[in-house]
């Protein structure tokens, strides 16, 4: 004998008269639990597409959706696994200001992210979050923020300050984080100064955001810096095809053939082998 909750009995005589019934702040509890459980496409979007009306239509139902989703780890789980959820609160709670107080408390960090996006005093109230991620999602809201983040335990959060402006970026420029000089190498002030970095993905980062310096970086002891040069600027090759990288000069040759003949006398007998076919195929 199968037994029914009111809920369930409502919802059945609703699914057989096709007659939507509006959603009410009681309902909001079943809903969230309905949209959890594996449901058949047509099922999930009904309860899906109903909790987003009742979220975006009424501030009640929006701030009783955040209180109930703020630990509902099943809720939580599945968020992290469903880009349709956040419509909840990306389009919906984000409405009003009630919500957005409540998902500043959510076990969810990617909930107070967005909480603190879209209220600077929030944000304000966020910036010593225990999660670096939340903490950087309040960078752009002052510049009190982020004056007090510049100085973070997180690299992350340091180099999302730094690229938030120049004047933040010469700051955090000889910072020890690799991770936060690659950021800050967004700004061509700083990206001239990383030409004898001791890292190559910050030094790599540099060129590759400013290929006018090129010049600057052509010298360089890597291998893929130098190439990187020469695929900026095909006139390198007058340099590099001397160097005694023989990739380098390997390179040079692949990416210009008609240069066959000064290779015929390379050292390698790899690249001196190529050199040959290139001009026995011109022929």
């Amino acid at each position: 004998m199968l037994i029914f909750s009111c809920h369930d009995c409502r919802y059945y005589i609703d699914n057989i008269l096709h007659k939507p019934l509006k959603m009410k702040l009681a309902d909001v509890p079943f809903y969230i639990d309905m949209i959890c459980q594996d449901l058949s496409y047509d099922d999930f979007m009904e309860y899906h597409q109903g909790l987003f009306e009742g979220i975006c239509n009424d501030e009640e139902i929006s701030k009783k959706f955040s209180t109930i989703t703020n630990s509902h780890q099943k809720f939580i789980e599945v968020l992290k696994n469903n880009e349709d959820f956040w419509e909840f609160f990306d389009v919906g709670c984000a409405k009003w200001a009630s919500s957005l107080v409540v998902m500043a408390h959510s076990q969810c960090d990617d909930v107070r992210m967005r909480a603190a996006k879209n209220n600077k005093l929030i944000a304000h109230d966020l910036m010593n979050d225990k999660s670096p991620d939340v903490r950087a999602s309040c960078i752009y809201a002052s510049t009190k923020i982020s004056d007090v983040l510049l100085n973070d335990t997180h690299h992350y959060v340091r180099a999302v300050v730094a690229v938030k402006s120049e004047e933040y970026g010469l700051k955090l420029m000889n910072d020890s984080s690799d991770f936060v000089r690659e950021w800050c190498a967004k700004w061509e002030v700083c990206a001239r100064q990383y030409v004898n970095d001791k890292s190559l993905k910050v030094r790599w980062n540099a060129l590759y955001q400013h290929k006018n310096l090129a010049e600057l970086f052509i010298n360089d002891e890597s291998a893929d810096i130098k190439l990187l040069c020469f695929h900026i600027d095909k006139s390198f090759a007058s340099k590099l095809k001397t160097d005694l990288d023989s990739k380098i000069r390997k390179n040079v040759l692949v990416e210009l053939p008609e240069m066959a003949e000064y290779f015929l006398n390379d050292e390698s007998e790899d690249i001196r082998n190529l050199a040959l076919n290139k001009l026995n195929s011109t022929k």
